[in-house]
Formats: structure tokens, C-alpha cells, sequence
């Protein structure tokens, strides 16, 4: 437990999921080439939680995927410039959609070393659904500064494989069972 000043907003998780805006373009940059795959229902009233594959696929059906990649955040201006020292780590949550599109832009990216070597600006047309558009930017700025690239490292070493929590809780059968009012 640690003191915080009045204002301080503490996350549930312990890496956030990332939400683009579409009033900003944002500059991220992929730290992994490593994906997390993972498989939730989403239940009405409860919201969604890992797949078990047990009962909660014969209750809510076949699960969802989405396709976890931690990324840099940069601290930057609505053009997705540069506008700050502050970097976030978050879950980057993509869809079918969107993952073809990061397959697609590391391919691209392969004669620069590929998706972790580079910066990337993303447009977002819609929020609610986060769709969301990827272009290139540019060589990663958080490889040119070694205390950045430490702390983004460290943060996901300890964090890293609790990153599923930014989208799906678990929760083992019997808990399952009694959310749906089934035990």
C-alpha cells in the first residue's frame, strides 16, 4: 500500500488495455513480437471471462479470441507527435481484422527488423468498436533510450503474464455456474 496524492486514478489491472480515440491520433510502438492469444465469453451482466472450455461453452456458445501485444504509449499531441518524457505500457486487444493487419505491417516492416523496431500512428474511426487504422512512423523511439527500453522491460516481466486481465477475468467452473445462476 502506498500514499497517493488526491486525483491519483489506480488501475484494477495491472496493465491497462489500450483505447484509441477518434478526436486524436496516438503514437505507439509494438515491445513484442510475441502474441497472447486468448478465448472469453463475454456474460450478460458479469462481462467476459477466460474461456475454461467446460460448461461456458455450452452455455454461452463458442468463444470470442482476441490477440494480446503489449505496446509503448507515447505522450503525444492530437497529430500523434512526440509531446513528452511520459510512456505507458498497455494491452493492444485486436480482433480478426485487426491482427491481419499487424501480421501484414511486421511483413512490411521486416527490412527495418521488423514491428518491434518501429514507431506506429493510429487512427481510430470508431471508438466504440475500436476500429482502428496502423500506419508506420518511423524507427521505435523507446530503443534509442536504454532507461526506457529497462522500464518497459520490467513492467512486463512482472506484468506481462497477468496481461489477459485487461480484457477477460478467469474464473474456474462452480464460480461460473453460480454467476449464471446454474449451480
Amino acid at each position: 500500500i502506498q500514499e497517493a496524492d488526491i486525483g491519483v486514478k489506480v488501475s484494477r489491472v495491472p496493465i491497462e488495455r489500450y483505447k484509441a480515440s477518434a478526436s486524436k491520433t496516438d503514437r505507439i510502438s509494438f515491445i513484442s513480437r510475441k502474441v497472447i492469444p486468448i478465448k472469453y465469453h463475454f456474460v450478460e451482466g458479469n462481462g467476459s471471462i477466460l474461456c475454461f472450455h467446460g460448461k461456458c461453452c455450452e452455455v454461452e456458445g463458442n468463444p470470442s479470441v482476441r490477440y494480446l501485444f503489449p505496446i509503448a504509449v507515447y505522450q503525444s499531441d492530437s497529430e500523434g507527435n512526440i509531446s513528452g518524457s511520459k510512456v505507458d505500457l498497455k494491452v493492444l486487444s485486436a480482433g480478426d481484422d485487426l491482427y491481419k493487419s499487424i501480421i501484414a505491417l511486421n511483413k512490411g516492416l521486416e527490412q527495418y527488423g521488423g514491428i518491434t523496431h518501429a514507431d506506429i500512428l493510429v487512427t481510430c474511426t470508431d471508438e466504440k468498436y475500436q476500429k482502428i487504422t496502423l500506419t508506420f512512423s518511423g524507427s521505435a523511439t523507446w530503443r534509442k533510450y536504454k532507461p526506457l527500453a529497462d522500464f518497459l522491460a520490467k513492467r512486463w516481466k512482472e506484468d506481462g503474464a497477468k496481461a489477459y486481465m485487461a480484457i477477460a477475468r478467469k474464473v474456474d467452473e462452480s464460480s461460473f455456474l453460480n454467476m449464471v445462476h446454474m449451480d
